[in-house]
């Protein structure tokens, strides 16, 4: 399950497979042709929510529908017992976040105004989302690969917000809500983050990086292979707010790149690394 005391884990499952197809260096991506996010595509799936367009009103990211959502968009809730269990509709939305119309550019490639840009995006959303009484629970994330769970190779994310929390999630917020308790209202992260400070220059030191607002870290006892966190160093009830902040959002998106970008410097064939990030 995912970390409770970041907002942002990302992990690498393995290194790079080698592809079943290829010329020389250059990795065959998915055929543009087939690819439902191409620009000029005229059944681009689903309704746009949000659309970020350049001087030239060309789109380079965009928030539409998911076409297999995984949530019922009902007006009402249904709800029945059956046994020992519980059991209700799983009402939300899912949405598919196309941070590029570059069909071949992976994430480590981008520049940090454009991962900043889907930061933004994803506050938007959050925002949008919040606005509904039933949504509590918003995520996004990504998957990166085929072996990470990704079905096409032009980069994208996920979104969605939904009226349960699932319970891995769950579990997390109880563990914040526990060490609340026992120290007298202190906060994990905030621990964690000083404890992972104190080790700086040590020969156990777990920090990857740092900058202003934020700074990334191997997990103390990680649950996956080179996972990574990158965490505000801000205390704040809400990492979606911190993100109205430009020069927050850039200095996340710079971080996200270095870990990315030191990613792609050890596998054989960065266009193909895998790798888990969620938020």
């Amino acid at each position: 399950r995912n970390s409770p005391f970041a907002p942002w884990n990302l992990y690498a499952p393995g290194r790079a497979i080698r592809p079943l197809s290829k010329i020389g260096d250059v990795v065959i991506h998915d055929a543009i042709e087939n690819c439902p996010f191409e620009p000029d595509r005229g059944d681009f799936p689903g309704i746009a929510r949000l659309t970020f367009c350049d001087h030239l009103q060309q789109w380079y990211l965009r928030v539409t529908d998911n076409k297999y959502p995984f949530f019922s968009n009902l007006d009402t809730v249904s709800s029945t017992t059956c046994g020992p269990w519980h059991e209700m509709d799983a009402v939300g939305n899912h949405e598919v976040m196309i941070d590029t119309a570059n069909h071949f550019l992976t994430l480590h490639e981008f520049d940090v105004f454009s991962v900043s840009e889907i930061l933004r995006a994803a506050r938007e959303r959050y925002i949008a989302h919040k606005s509904n009484v039933s949504n509590i629970f918003f995520y996004l994330f990504r998957n990166n690969g085929k072996l990470a769970g990704a079905s096409l190779s032009h980069s994208h994310w996920q979104l969605f917000s939904s009226n349960f929390i699932p319970s891995g999630f769950q579990e997390m917020y109880e563990e914040y809500d526990q060490y609340k308790n026992w120290t007298n209202g202190g906060c994990l992260k905030c621990a964690q983050i000083k404890e992972v400070q104190e080790r700086v220059g040590q020969k156990n030191s777990l920090v990857v990086s740092g900058n202003k607002h934020c700074m990334a870290f191997v997990p103390f006892a990680p649950e996956y292979p080179y996972e990574v966190w990158i965490v505000p160093k801000s205390c704040a009830p809400c990492f979606a707010y911190d993100m109205d902040n430009p020069y927050f959002r850039n200095d996340v998106a710079e971080m996200l790149l270095e870990v990315l970008r030191r990613f792609a410097t050890v596998v054989s064939m960065p266009s193909l690394i895998h790798f888990n990030l969620m938020l």
